[in-house]
């Protein structure tokens, strides 16, 4: 078998880059640009289980939300505040991941309240910094019932009117995760290399200024986010969250 000296080259500079570790550096980056991508790929996917099957899927997507941001938020703290723990930030990130997502399938009820009373506490504080004056002399007992008492309410209320409101909020969440993410899967295809440069856990914010979206009026975002919502809407309604219960 004769050998050209064209595959005698090619096989110099594979062995040359092999060598000088360039080969396993295009792996890892090539694994860090994948990750992110993966990530915002199950986001783009969970998204339309929102939109479309939110209340059908409720507990489900609730562990699912509860693990995703649960997750996050403790990777995030601790690369923070705990830099050192190396893989072990992974591993205590996807324990506490696991344990929200339980604790969220096994208390879907007292998640509707809360995901209510959260809201509650949002009005709250919406309130007060429209009357700042008001509240600047209100004592600061007064001012905790206040806001006890928009979180109670809203938590009893989301309770009383679950299934509309649950259908009305899946819908437009998902929609918007949709679209967001979207927006940035597209504007990689013009910046790949960003990928490389965003974590897993914190893809969508790190990648947001790549997104097709960045620099276009709220409204060019806004249009397909309502369109969405309201199909979702649409076939919960009509199909798929009839039935069901919590």
């Amino acid at each position: 078998m004769v050998i050209s000296r064209r595959d005698k080259y090619r096989a110099n500079v594979v062995c040359l880059c092999y060598n000088m570790g360039i080969i396993d550096l295009g792996r890892k980056l090539i694994l860090a640009a994948l990750l992110p991508v993966l990530f915002l790929v199950l986001l783009v996917i969970l998204g339309v289980i929102y939109c479309f099957w939110g209340y059908r899927y409720l507990k489900i997507m609730i562990m699912l939300y509860a693990f995703f941001v649960g997750g996050s938020f403790v990777y995030n703290l601790l690369s923070e505040h705990a830099p050192g723990l190396g893989a072990g930030t992974w591993i205590i990130a996807i324990g506490a991941g696991l344990l929200l997502g339980l604790l969220a399938f096994f208390f879907v009820k007292f998640c509707i309240f809360l995901a209510g009373g959260i809201l509650g506490i949002a009005i709250f504080n919406w309130i007060k910094s429209a009357n700042p004056a008001y509240f600047a002399g209100l004592d600061a007992v007064y001012a905790f019932l206040i806001g006890l008492a928009c979180f109670l309410i809203m938590g009893f209320i989301t309770l009383a009117v679950k299934k509309h409101l649950i259908i009305i909020v899946t819908a437009i969440f998902g929609a918007y995760s949709i679209v967001h993410v979207s927006g940035i899967l597209i504007g990689l295809i013009n910046a790949p290399q960003m990928a490389a440069q965003a974590s897993a856990a914190t893809a969508v914010t790190e990648l947001a200024p790549v997104s097709i979206w960045h620099n276009l009026p709220l409204w060019g975002m806004a249009i397909p986010v309502i369109v969405l919502a309201i199909m979702g809407m649409v076939k919960q309604y009509r199909h798929t969250g009839r039935g069901r219960g919590y």
